[in-house]
């Protein structure tokens, strides 16, 4: 039990979100208060990482607010990130004993999340994408700054002149391609979004690029690397009308001016000072993520996964708790193919690694479903469903509360992970039948999409 910070005296905790390490050895869960939260989080929660080699409890990290999302590192599989409910981020390093041996808490400054974070997802060059419920994705990179400042800053906002970013609830990337992604909104709205080019016409993939720490001049002002010069390019490139353009680039440059007039003894611009020059302005500190296409949803459900294709970058998926698993392709603003299984409830849904075909996801029956899209469209109904036994299924009474919460695929495709709402992991083993590779199943998949 834990203090919940409210008239309520005690609250449970339970699992909030789940995530595998990339060699299998590893299963971390976030946890947190079971109720909603009616204002700021008061609670204190833990994570907890079991070995699965050894079947124990590893390490416990004691936080200081609910964990709303958790990511292991793609290759480095100790390198753990988790989000809280405040808005803050950490980096663990785990040793082979569980040791720490790296603690790095982002966002201690006001100027970057100030709201529960929603998703973290690692890419490409060490680099991590953060979205929160105020509206911000912020990239950080490890190799440039150990995560210390975001070196990139976004906000949804929908419409030219607003003022406030819209929430972002999930995110998925392209496996290709880490400037194209797709965005959900608490209401369940999607949106294909493009990181802008750089005004010489390059890819912004490469304006993240923190190789070099070559000095850069712009008119009047240096830049002590790329990163510092492609962070204030991107501040200048917000989507504006031509007008507004003007005038925000103007803002920007006196407010350099200024900056640079009270700090004599700087003669090149560091990425810390951009963020010192324009902390109070939260207008030009986050340009407006530039939206492409927005996709069809029926009902603006909830959306509570959305994740590519391991095998296609122009297919992804998303479930929403309306009970339908929706697979779009990225150039089509309607799904291609719709999934429902008797109106039930859906908590999660995810591609396979192995085949790309295959899709789990897990209903409000205590049921892990498989659909396997090669039968698609003579069979539209999953192929297996597990009913899954709750470990205190004597308790009656309990099983009432409980209930399915996320699932993930192991990286090898072989195994998958199913948490309910206390924290407690299944795991299980899939037949072969689920992980052999079929070298028709990719074209028909795109077949379908198509």
């Amino acid at each position: 039990k834990q203090d919940s910070g409210d008239d309520s005296g005690v609250n449970e905790l339970g699992g909030l979100c789940l995530d595998c390490n990339s060699n299998e050895s590893r299963i971390a869960v976030g946890f947190g208060s079971k109720t909603s939260h009616h204002a700021w989080c008061l609670h204190s929660s833990l994570i907890v990482v079991w070995n699965l080699n050894q079947a124990a409890v590893e390490h416990q990290i004691e936080i200081a607010s609910c964990c709303t999302s958790i990511a292991y590192h793609a290759q480095l599989d100790n390198m753990l990130a988790f989000g809280l409910f405040n808005g803050t981020i950490c980096v663990y390093e785990l040793d082979n004993d569980g040791n720490c041996m790296l603690n790095q808490q982002l966002c201690s400054n006001h100027a970057y999340h100030t709201e529960a974070i929603t998703a973290l997802q690692w890419i490409a060059g060490h680099k991590l994408i953060s979205t929160s419920m105020d509206g911000k994705l912020l990239i950080w990179s490890m190799h440039y700054n150990q995560l210390s400042q975001p070196i990139l800053t976004h906000a949804l906002r929908i419409h030219d002149g607003d003022t406030m970013a819209t929430p972002i609830s999930h995110i998925c990337i392209q496996y290709s391609r880490d400037s194209h992604f797709v965005l959900s909104t608490q209401c369940g709205a999607l949106m294909s979004c493009l990181l802008r080019d750089d005004g010489d016409g390059s890819n912004r993939s490469t304006a993240m690029s923190t190789s070099t720490q070559l000095q850069v001049r712009d008119g009047s002002f240096g830049f002590a690397d790329v990163v510092a010069f492609n962070f204030y390019k991107n501040l200048m490139s917000d989507q504006l009308s031509p007008m507004k353009k003007k005038k925000n680039e103007i803002e920007i440059k006196r407010k350099i001016e200024k900056y640079l007039k009270l700090h004599r003894d700087i003669q090149v611009l560091a990425l810390s000072d951009l963020f010192a020059c324009f902390a109070m302005n939260e207008l030009v500190l986050y340009p407006r993520i530039n939206t492409k296409l927005s996709y069809h949803h029926h009902d603006r459900c909830f959306v509570n996964r959305m994740q590519f294709s391991p095998f296609s970058s122009n297919i992804f998926l998303t479930s929403s708790v309306n009970g339908y698993i929706r697979i779009y392709s990225i150039f089509a603003s309607k799904p291609m193919i719709e999934l429902n299984y008797k109106n039930t409830k859906l908590f999660d849904a995810q591609w396979s690694p192995k085949r790309p075909c295959i899709i789990a996801a897990i209903n409000d029956e205590q049921q892990l479903m498989i659909y396997d899209l090669l039968l698609f469209p003579h069979r539209l109904i999953p192929m297996h469903v597990t009913k899954i036994q709750f470990a205190d299924d004597a308790n009656k009474k309990k099983d009432t509360l409980k209930r399915l919460k996320n699932l993930r695929f192991t990286k090898s495709g072989t195994k998958i992970c199913v948490m309910d709402n206390d924290g407690q992991v299944y795991i299980y083993e899939m037949c072969n039948e689920l992980v052999e590779y079929n070298p028709n199943e990719l074209k028909h998949l795109k077949r379908l999409t198509h």
